[in-house]
């Protein structure tokens, strides 16, 4: 109980403040900037493909990937550093508090900052995408907004554990822009430089082996891509990059991707709860 007490005052303070009005600003507007985008390329591309589909692949996909994480880590990084940098964190745990209700609760109320703005974003996005094209495919849109709360939890993890491992709102937000860019540049790169060794070309001859595209889709940014195109035909030509190698085994396949977004969000947070009595504050 005293977890969901520091939450709903961590999401109340984000919405007194212009934390959260800014969030809801910056996604919604690369979402309806996505959408807009998504909507009217396709007419120069090819004439049959369904704008709908394609504004949820294409325009909403790249853009999510890339402003979500950053999201996360800008209203994770002072979970706990920023109570410790400022003495507030000493308020805390006089009162009935335990460690690991501070930890959870910082957690789950700035998860409820990060899920506010993923839902206020794409439901503007939906009212935009609903105007703009002839036909709403609001299954796939669902799927697609519930990988991207994932997304979100799984750097908010990361951020809120490192943020309490360093104590440091420097080092806290350079932790977790620095996971970010391992999972978004580094990880398939270090697959393609394995998979080089291996088969000693850099371009082998398909079927590509299962063990490189199991090891590149557990990169929480590709198990999203694959996750969020669930509700959309593995024969859309748009999809065709995301699915192949779906076959390899069951962690290739693309409802599986939820399975690995959720241990990517359990495993930060189960660490910093197990070393939670150690930490030095």
């Amino acid at each position: 109980m005293s977890a969901l007490v520091i939450a709903r005052k961590e999401f109340v303070d984000a919405i007194r403040s212009r934390t959260l009005q800014g969030l809801v600003v910056l996604f919604a507007t690369f979402i309806c900037g996505g959408i807009v985008v998504a909507t009217n390329v396709p007419t120069l591309i090819d004439a049959d493909v369904d704008p709908a589909t394609f504004g949820i692949l294409f325009g909403l996909l790249s853009p999510a990937a890339l402003v979500v994480p950053v999201i996360s880590v800008l209203v994770g990084y002072r979970a706990i550093a920023g109570e410790v940098a400022d003495g507030g964190i000493y308020c805390l745990l006089g009162l009935p508090h335990t460690r690991r209700d501070v930890l959870v609760g910082k957690f789950l109320g700035r998860f409820g900052v990060v899920t506010a703005a993923i839902l206020v974003g794409f439901t503007v996005g939906a009212a935009t995408l609903y105007l703009t094209v002839t036909s709403f495919a609001v299954g796939p849109y669902l799927t697609f907004v519930a990988a991207t709360l994932l997304l979100g939890g799984v750097y908010l993890a990361f951020t809120t554990s490192i943020s309490a491992a360093t104590a440091s709102p420097s080092r806290a937000a350079w932790g977790g822009f620095g996971v970010f860019v391992v999972f978004q540049f580094l990880w398939e790169l270090a697959g393609f430089l394995a998979r080089y060794a291996v088969t000693g070309t850099a371009s082998p001859e398909p079927p590509l082996p299962a063990w490189y595209t199991t090891f590149v889709r557990l990169s929480p940014q590709n198990a999203y891509q694959a996750a969020a195109t669930v509700g959309l035909p593995s024969d859309d030509p748009f999809v065709a990059g995301i699915v192949a190698g779906e076959e390899a085994s069951l962690l290739t396949s693309r409802p599986f991707a939820f399975v690995i977004l959720i241990g990517w969000l359990s495993i930060p947070l189960a660490v910093s709860y197990w070393q939670v009595t150690t930490m030095e504050f």
